[in-house]
């Protein structure tokens, strides 16, 4: 279950990983999870396993060698990595903030980008918490003897971890670069130019397909149109057709229907005379 710190914090303190050193932060990212794993075998895991993606490990933060840093915990959280519960109120265990730079420093020797990452984090601990922060290896800090943080990072008062210190105070650090001359701003604007005109070149590359693209398939539209065009006149014509053949047919059938009425008319009319003749001759027999 996570610690929740109580108190003022004091400080950072420095660890190495004696792992192969990531070179940046796809790489810290994967050591994460190895220290994950490790840190998890630990006694005291349970005890100080917090939320997030790596709740064991007993770093705060990791810095590559191309000074990429990933905060691995929250910073609110205990986490046992100096050995030094013992010294109470000035324990980096319980009031500090560690840090790994990933790495075997017993043998590597540390670089200036991680210099300036760690430097740039120490400074925002002491602007964050209002402190002057104590910055301490971990072979300063614990109980038992450790080579941690290796001889090539060193102690608060001796070595590379000395310079942390020295150039986390001085306004000057990290040195500005010098200004450039006039001739050297026109060959960083003209470098910058011909990066702009390749990338201008590769979007009228592809605008241009594009564009042939789209004409051809103008093309396409315009040819389905003209068979359209063609297909659309021919039911035309048929349609024309039809309706002639239509209007012929409702012709002929009136004519029907006229003939029709005029033979029913006739036939009405002989068998009428017929029917007087039989009268007349039925009529002048009886008489």
């Amino acid at each position: 279950m996570a610690i929740l710190k109580k108190g003022q914090e004091i400080g950072v303190c420095v660890h190495h990983s004696v792992y192969q050193a990531a070179k940046n932060l796809t790489e810290l990212k994967d050591h994460a999870v190895k220290f994950n794993s490790w840190h998890k075998s630990k006694s005291w895991a349970e005890k100080t396993k917090t939320s997030g993606d790596y709740p064991y490990i007993s770093y705060h933060y990791l810095i590559a060698l191309d000074g990429s840093i990933l905060q691995v915990t929250d910073e609110k959280y205990v986490k046992y990595h100096a050995g030094d519960n013992f010294r109470g109120d000035s324990s980096f265990n319980l009031h500090g903030i560690a840090v790994c730079i990933d790495g075997n420093y017993e043998t590597r020797v540390p670089n200036d980008k991680q210099m300036e990452t760690l430097v740039k984090l120490i400074r925002d601990v002491q602007k964050r918490y209002k402190i002057d922060a104590l910055v301490r290896g971990h072979k300063e800090t614990s109980k038992t003897a450790t080579a941690c943080p290796g001889k090539n990072i060193g102690t608060h008062d001796s070595g590379w971890l000395k310079k942390v210190i020295t150039n986390t105070n001085d306004s000057n650090y990290p040195p500005k670069p010098p200004e450039l001359t006039e001739l050297e701003k026109c060959q960083l604007q003209l470098e910058t130019l011909k990066k702009k005109n390749t990338s201008l070149t590769e979007s009228l590359r592809v605008s241009d397909g594009a564009l042939k693209l789209e004409r051809e398939r103008v093309e396409f539209l315009e040819g389905s149109l003209a068979v359209n065009d063609s297909e659309y006149k021919e039911l035309e014509v048929e349609r024309d057709r039809l309706q002639e053949e239509r209007d012929r047919f409702e012709k002929d059938c009136i004519e029907c229907v006229t003939e029709l009425n005029d033979l029913k008319q006739g036939r009405d009319s002989i068998l009428k005379y017929i029917g007087d003749i039989i009268y007349k001759l039925f009529k002048g027999k009886n008489e």
